[in-house]
């Protein structure tokens, strides 16, 4: 809330200071969040372009200022409220003014920018003219269809920001959805409903009564109909019944082989022992660890594999996988054979792989260690061919990629949904 009142007052000043005027101020609630705003229209009457995108980008001018202040506490304090405080706020006025308000698809402060950049006016709704200008005139062969772009290059842009900002609403009204019902579920059984009417029930009833009745086109009706429907039958075909290439990833990490290893090794190696020092002159019971002795000819990559991707791992056929590790991802590392442990695990073979340590695999807050996985997983085992390049080294992580046989992409889809609603609400 404080953040978003410094950024209205960003606006609010500059506005000002261009000799622009300020009368509403006010409160608004978005996602239940009460959201500041401000009337800043007087600014499209300045005759300078640069002072009407300065006012456009004020807000965000001064966020990155106070993230800039944040980080500076932040790096400077110890854990505490305050510590915490500054995180949070360096955080919520760097990535969330970036990824909304100068994310031209939706319409915040980049989208006037780039319109204004652009001189293109009511940006949005003249993209949508156009999506609709080309297919008619290429789809329909409605002759008589004006585009509403005043040159080539303006038409590409309508275009390419009419579909760009159609498919990224999608994508985040989709994650508002998820994150409203994880808080109130029958609310986001409501809202998911709703989207469900006002965009595909409505859009298509829309489409049905324009192919119908509209005169435009009424010597090229039967055109529009087949094309339509050839247009559905296509993608429709794509998705269900043509196979696509078909892969999962999993985090890991290389571990040499430590089995029955003694005192005295059984294979030449480097023997890895950081804490021996504290051993000296204490007496050690037997199977004590001693350190590791790590055997360069002789290592495997332990990946934790989540149980989303535990249906690809048992019900489907496998056909090959390879290793990339970080830092020379460029470079594959072919596989020899691999295992799978039916077991659900808890612990992580490494804490590289956690949160905790960098990785990508969520772990308990209450673990110390960063080893014990919020969620259980399974575990795959893969003898990992040495003597190539990249250099192995025990404790070194990467991704393993298994390689699917070709499915299409449609149940695909189908199958991510039913397991993000069993996941989140066990439907």
């Amino acid at each position: 809330m404080l953040l978003k009142t410094l950024h209205e007052f960003g606006h609010a000043y500059f506005c000002r200071r261009f000799g622009g005027e300020v009368h509403v101020l006010g409160v608004m609630l978005m996602i239940f969040t009460p959201i500041p705003y401000m009337d800043a229209t007087s600014s499209w009457g300045f005759r300078s372009r640069w002072q009407r995108i300065l006012v456009g980008a004020a807000g965000m001018i001064v966020e990155l200022f106070v993230a800039a202040l944040a980080t500076f506490v932040w790096a400077n304090t110890g854990q505490g409220t305050l510590h915490s405080l500054a995180y949070n706020m360096m955080l919520a006025a760097s990535v969330s003014t970036l990824v909304f308000n100068l994310n031209p698809l939706l319409r915040f402060d980049g989208y006037y920018m780039l319109s204004d950049l652009l001189e293109i006016p009511n940006l949005h709704q003249r993209a949508l003219q156009q999506l609709k200008h080309v297919v008619e005139r290429y789809g329909f062969g409605v002759e008589q269809s004006e585009s509403p772009a005043r040159t080539r290059g303006e038409a590409g842009w309508l275009a390419a920001f009419g579909v760009a900002s159609g498919i990224y609403r999608v994508f985040v009204f989709g994650a508002i959805l998820l994150f409203v019902a994880d808080r109130y579920l029958l609310l986001g059984v409501l809202m998911a409903a709703f989207c469900v009417v006002s965009w595909i029930l409505v859009p298509m009833g829309k489409l049905l009564s324009y192919l119908a009745s509209s005169p435009r086109l009424a010597r090229h009706r039967p055109r529009a109909v087949l094309a339509t429907l050839g247009v559905f039958g296509f993608v429709l075909l794509l998705l269900n019944w043509v196979p696509m290439p078909s892969h999962f990833r999993a985090p890991g990490v290389l571990q040499a082989d430590q089995s029955a290893l003694i005192v005295r090794a059984r294979h030449d190696g480097v023997w890895v022992a950081p804490q021996i020092e504290d051993s000296a002159g204490r007496w050690l019971a037997r199977g004590t660890e001693l350190g590791v002795v790590v055997n360069a000819s002789s290592f495997e990559f332990l990946a934790p594999v989540s149980q989303t991707d535990g249906e690809a791992l048992f019900g489907r056929r496998l056909l090959g996988a390879e290793v990339r590790l970080f830092g020379q991802s460029g470079t594959e590392i072919p596989i020899d054979r691999w295992k799978v442990i039916p077991a659900e695990r808890e612990r992580l073979p490494s804490a590289a792989l956690g949160w905790a340590g960098g990785g990508d695999v969520p772990v308990a807050p209450t673990d110390p260690q960063g080893q014990r996985a919020l969620e259980p997983f399974f575990e795959v085992r893969a003898d990992v061919k040495t003597g190539a390049p990249p250099a192995l080294l025990h404790g070194r992580s990467g991704k393993i990629r298994f390689d699917l046989a070709p499915e299409p992409l449609l149940p695909r889809w189908i199958r991510r949904v039913r397991q993000l609603l069993q996941q989140r609400y066990q439907a």
